[in-house]
């Protein structure tokens, strides 16, 4: 069983006081797994920002003179295994986005670039498809769309591969699909594409998606999570005291509900910065719950958002 005991000051422990509430043994898993749930957000927006990176390095970074496509190569499959853990990841939320994920994978009329590279994904790590062309005139790293499509081709007739057919066969399509959504080069007979051009389009889905789902995911997840925590904190009129939930038997459990709750904020603000929807839904949330005083700092709600939160020079881009 574990009890609960709370005081105005973390640092004096000898000035505890206990309060009418106990709870089971199963509350120091639920504790962790709830702790879990709440990194998540952070993990995500972590993919991300290393999402939209790596595609900037592929379209960007590549060197002068002698082009090394061994190099090349290495940044588009950073890139587009990038974009695969994003969408993984978006996935483990499928029952709170998906009438906004369909919109991004479905709705090929509306939406076109953020599936097509994830099935493009698929082609570069199980099919060896490779960049092989790079224009020096302008450094533009290119795919050429007649090559492609005969690569493609030759994968659906090969019998050993037939586990891929189906899927092989509409990317195929989609790819043959590219000249009514960019403006091919024609070279030497061959039409080719911009990689640029199409990791633009790709981060801008991207970046609408993201920006669409990491409101539900707050309102539907993140936030109930943190009124969890707020209920585990005991209040008298109206003030939030610190408080310690502690195996009774052991005294070797123990659980500091404020720590969690400030600790979480202040990554939040670092990660994202103070005038970010996600920071300022904390606030909201803190605010409605009383919560206005942390014991980090021992200061009011306005003086930890001001000193925990990422200045806006550093804020990511993409945030």
């Amino acid at each position: 069983m574990f009890i609960t005991e709370y005081c105005d000051n973390p640092d004096r422990i000898d000035q505890l006081s206990k309060a009418p509430v106990e709870h089971k043994d199963t509350i120091f898993n639920e504790y962790k797994r709830r702790l879990r749930t709440l990194d998540k957000i952070v993990y995500l927006d972590d993919t991300f920002t290393i999402t939209l990176e790596a595609g900037e390095k592929l379209i960007s970074g590549m060197p002068q003179g002698i082009i090394a496509f061994w190099e090349i190569n290495r940044c588009l499959l950073n890139y587009v295994n990038a974009v695969y853990c994003l969408h993984e990841f978006i996935n483990g939320y499928r029952t709170v986005v998906k009438s906004t994920t369909d919109i991004f994978w479905k709705m090929r009329n509306q939406r076109f670039w953020y599936r097509f590279m994830c099935e493009y994904r698929d082609c570069v790590v199980h099919q060896s498809i490779r960049i092989k062309d790079y224009f020096p005139m302008n450094g533009d790293i290119v795919i050429c769309i007649d090559d492609l499509i005969e690569e493609l081709a030759w994968i659906i007739n090969d019998k050993e591969q037939a586990k891929f057919h189906n899927k092989v066969s509409q990317f195929k399509s989609i790819v043959e699909s590219l000249d009514q959504k960019l403006s091919p080069i024609q070279h030497r007979g061959c039409r080719y594409c911009s990689m640029k051009e199409i990791i633009i389009h790709t981060t801008k889905e991207i970046t609408d998606l993201y920006n669409a789902i990491l409101p539900q995911i707050c309102k539907a997840i993140i936030f109930p999570e943190i009124e969890w925590f707020l209920s585990l904190v005991h209040y008298e009129q109206g003030i939030a005291k610190y408080t310690f939930i502690v195996n009774k038997d052991k005294y070797d459990s123990e659980l500091e509900p404020n720590y969690s709750i400030e600790q979480y904020f202040k990554n939040l603000l670092q990660q994202f910065g103070k005038d970010h929807t996600v920071c300022k839904g904390m606030k909201q949330l803190l605010e409605s719950k009383g919560y206005t005083h942390f014991y980090d700092g021992n200061c009011e709600m306005e003086a930890f958002v001001d000193r925990w939160s990422l200045p806006q020079d550093r804020v990511s881009s993409y945030s």
